[in-house]
């Protein structure tokens, strides 16, 4: 379970895997996150929001930090700078 605090959310299985569906209805005001914090997570929206799973993997598998990183190697944070968003 993802623990976000008040933000509701349930975790649905999906086959090997789990989903997770962020429930939000309305205006919501989040006092812990900084207006950094939000303006990031509206950049992301904005790019991804609209995108299937499918389509969000095919996107991260473009990023540099997925083509130059071994699989199942952590990658390291220098490919930040060449993020698409």
């Amino acid at each position: 379970m993802i623990a976000v605090r008040g933000v509701p959310c349930e975790e649905v299985e999906r086959g090997e895997t789990n989903a997770y569906h962020f429930c939000l209805n309305g205006e919501k005001v989040f006092p812990f996150l900084s207006k950094d914090d939000t303006d990031v997570i509206d950049i992301v929206i904005k790019k991804l929001g609209k995108m299937n799973k499918d389509e969000i993997v095919g996107f991260m598998h473009k990023e540099k930090a997925y083509t130059e990183t071994a699989a199942k190697a952590v990658i390291v944070f220098k490919y930040a700078e060449s993020l698409q968003i």
